[in-house]
């Protein structure tokens, strides 16, 4: 739960808002009428903000989400994911889990938004390098983790940079090309390094790419042909450990193939869930409850 008065007795906040952020904020929390944010109001506030910006989920525009990835509501957010119970949880577990593992000593948080994750890596192994890996990071994060001394924020990142672990939670159902972004967070890693993601391929919210939603049942095949054997879920967490037992070369035109295939697997459950369904629901009352179907059929009509 994150309050109005919580931001405006934080002197550090403050300090690091512009005055348009600041009538924005005031804005968005009269906006939903309550003197408190939580989960479900932050992605009504996302939602919103997508839809003043003029961005469109079918048809991306760099310019219109560069400006939604870097509103205050995405400041809102980063300061209720310290707030919010199971957000919490997740992270702690997935913490617990890099920190026990001596031999990761480098570890990359890859869209790590306000930099909460790196900073409870720290609390828990402070001789941890952590780099978040976050192209619009607000000033009031960045100037939080200045106490932290081995962790650090970086806007760009390179293939000759190796990490012993990485970590993504929610990034990849945010980009049009989630196989290829994938890729780039596996050249990251290195050999027998590991990476924990967790994503959510469902439309939640309208930031959450409906190109990718067929990754929901079917990302663990590009994880295997792309060299990362999975090693179950991260107890405690909504994410899953992968380690890099193979560095390979990518075969792009396989990739793209098994891409095109779930991609219209994923269109034919749709089609099934919209219209074969119903029918199947109405086949099944008429052969149990004949009755029941008629006087349903009946009052279809009478609204008609």
């Amino acid at each position: 739960m994150l309050t109005i008065d919580q931001i405006l007795e934080n002197s550090l906040l403050l300090s690091t808002l512009s005055s348009d952020e600041y009538d924005e904020i005031q804005r968005m929390f009269k906006g939903i009428q309550s003197p408190t944010l939580e989960l479900p109001e932050i992605w009504s506030l996302m939602d919103k903000v997508w839809h003043n910006l003029g961005c469109d989920n079918q048809k991306l525009e760099s310019e219109k989400l560069q400006a939604f990835y870097q509103h205050p509501v995405w400041l809102l957010n980063g300061l209720l994911s310290d707030r919010d119970p199971l957000s919490v949880q997740h992270r702690e577990a997935i913490a617990q889990w890099i920190t026990a593992q001596e031999h990761l000593k480098k570890v990359i948080d890859f869209g790590g938004g306000s930099g909460v994750m790196a900073q409870k890596i720290h609390q828990l192994s402070p001789h941890r390098y952590v780099d978040i890996y976050e192209p619009y990071p607000h000033p009031y994060f960045v100037k939080m983790i200045q106490a932290y001394p081995t962790v650090q924020f970086i806007n760009q990142y390179s293939d000759h940079d190796q990490y012993d672990c990485l970590v993504s939670l929610d990034v990849l159902e945010h980009t049009d090309d989630p196989i290829a972004l994938l890729s780039q967070m596996i050249s990251l890693v290195k050999k027998g390094g590991y990476l924990i993601l967790a994503a959510c391929f469902h439309p939640v919210i309208q930031c959450h790419i409906p190109s990718t939603f067929y990754l929901h049942h079917s990302l663990s095949r590009f994880t295997e042909k792309m060299g990362l054997f999975d090693c179950g879920e991260c107890v405690g967490s909504h994410a899953k450990i992968y380690q890099k037992k193979l560095d390979i070369e990518f075969n792009w035109s396989a990739l793209r193939a098994l891409e095109r295939k779930y991609q219209n697997i994923h269109r034919l459950r749709l089609w099934r869930i919209r219209y074969l369904q119903p029918w199947k629901s109405r086949l099944q009352l008429l052969l149990y409850d004949p009755g029941a179907m008629y006087q349903k059929l009946w009052k279809s009509r009478q609204h008609e």
